[in-house]
């Protein structure tokens, strides 16, 4: 099981992120560019994924370059009726996405209930403005990769 101290562990040395495993021997890990691994415990696949949501209409949910158009990662700004559609856990984390999913979905329920309201198509494009500008400056690109 992942938990979600796994980055710590990498940074500790506890834990080696290694790419393009061409052959497992025994206990060795043989690499495509030929290096060896020797005396390996565990091997953790992290093949990521790509998200699909062939359900809806992906204008509603990402721009045309492949980002995300969801205020504060979840509402998409642009349908008709953003209160009534939530995408939770579509964001790509850092550490755990489960605790963060956790709270849109809260918020969702929320929002769902009639509890709260999400703010006018005006001011959520502006977060989003500003979230993008905040992104790039932490990320190199904005992905709906996990």
């Amino acid at each position: 099981m992942i938990t979600d101290d796994f980055q710590d562990r990498i940074a500790q040395g506890q834990l080696t992120p290694v790419a393009d495993v061409e052959e497992f021997e025994t206990s060795n890990v043989k690499l495509k560019d030929g290096s060896v691994l020797e005396n390996v415990d565990a091997v953790i696949f992290a093949t990521g994924y790509q998200n699909s949501i062939p359900f809806v209409d992906k204008s509603l949910i990402y721009d045309d370059a492949g980002n995300w158009k969801l205020y504060r990662y979840a509402f998409p700004v642009k349908a008709e009726h953003p209160e009534r559609l939530a995408m939770i856990g579509m964001v790509s984390a850092q550490g755990s996405l489960w605790h963060f999913a956790e709270l849109q979905a809260r918020w969702a329920c929320q929002i769902f209930n009639n509890k709260v309201q999400l703010p006018d198509r005006n001011a959520m494009e502006k977060d989003r403005s500003e979230e993008r500008r905040v992104g790039k400056e932490c990320r190199s690109r904005w992905s709906p990769y996990h």
